[in-house]
């Protein structure tokens, strides 16, 4: 990653290794979740996110919030496609 912005290369730095942080701590990526949402995950993937939400600890409810998002937006759309084909 390259510093283009105006900052300091210590608060670059300590944005990139936040960044680095949280991305290694999220298991799953969007792309996995919409497509577990969109009820098209199978296999070890639908299982391991299954196992994830069946914990029920922090980790779960941080997944089943992440999870919520797509569920709502999908739901949302689909609404939206019905209404306007009344």
């Amino acid at each position: 990653m390259k510093n283009d912005c105006h900052m300091s290369e210590q608060r670059y730095n300590n944005i990139q290794n936040y960044l680095v942080k949280i991305m290694a701590k999220q298991k799953f990526t969007d792309k996995d979740l919409m497509a577990f949402a969109d009820k098209e995950t199978k296999g070890e993937k639908a299982m391991d996110i299954l196992s994830v939400l069946l914990q029920g600890d922090d980790e779960a409810r941080e997944l089943s919030a992440r999870l919520d998002v797509f569920v709502n937006t999908r739901n949302a759309l689909v609404n939206n496609i019905i209404k306007e084909n009344k």
